[in-house]
């Protein structure tokens, strides 16, 4: 029973994150390639008071993923927007926060909501005995994104995965808000310049200062509609013919 509420909760997720991806009705025959990442974003600013700007000299990449550190990990989370560096050096996946709010039978804001949520699920998702060494944590004024707290795991893969040998973790954490989960991916060349892609990327995600916000399941819903759910037929054949989901998790 356990095993088919799994696969139904994947599939749905799936057909979801899917449909997400289309946008406002447009003048123009198709959607541009380049366009998704502007799309996806502002349904994320209407309904979570959360910015996202791709950072400057990174392309998207159309694909959406699925990924955990284990191969069956039970942890594995679906990534909605994955963009890459223009020297192909650096690639981030974007979490799909649709996952953590859309269930009204679970009160997100208590189980994700809290600082120690993070920290507990980076122990869980890495189980490393040396996660103390390999940590770094921001919090206050030194945290970026304007979160509260930001958690930042970085280590090598034993698998090199489409030319990136290292991964670092960030995790996001703003009271009352949902939790961001993001992945950085680096080459060898890529990785001595983990400062800048770092630094480029802190400044392209921020959570909003609305004081009065709160999850709003049917604003959620009419955004959704509002902005993905007017294509054609004709644009939705033509978006989702380039649009690819890789379901492919690494092994540390």
């Amino acid at each position: 029973m356990k095993k088919n509420y799994k696969i139904i909760l994947f599939f749905c997720l799936l057909i979801g994150g899917i449909m997400t991806d289309a946008s406002a009705k447009r003048k123009n025959s198709f959607v541009r390639k380049d366009e998704i990442f502007s799309y996806y974003s502002k349904f994320v600013s209407e309904v979570w008071d959360i910015s996202w700007k791709k950072p400057k000299g990174f392309t998207d990449l159309m694909k959406s993923e699925t990924w955990a550190f284990g191969k069956k990990d039970p942890y594995s989370l679906f990534y909605r927007l994955t963009v890459e560096s223009v020297d192909k050096d650096c690639l981030i996946m974007y979490p799909e926060l649709k996952m953590v709010t859309s269930f009204p039978d679970v009160a997100w804001t208590e189980k994700c909501g809290k600082p120690e949520f993070l920290r507990n699920y980076v122990m869980m998702e890495v189980g490393d005995s040396l996660i103390e060494e390999r940590l770094t944590v921001f919090s206050g004024t030194e945290a970026p994104m304007n979160a509260d707290t930001v958690f930042v795991f970085r280590t090598a893969l034993k698998n090199v995965y489409k030319g990136y040998s290292y991964c670092t973790s960030i995790y996001a954490y703003k009271e009352g808000r949902p939790p961001m989960i993001f992945r950085c991916f680096f080459t060898e060349k890529g990785k001595a310049k983990e400062k800048l892609y770092l630094s480029k990327f802190y400044k392209s995600v921020n959570y909003g200062n609305n004081k009065e916000w709160k999850m709003d399941v049917d604003k959620m819903r009419e955004a959704s509609s509002r902005i993905f759910y007017s294509f054609t037929n004709a644009e939705r054949k033509g978006l989702f013919s380039e649009y690819q989901v890789e379901c492919k998790p690494l092994i540390l």
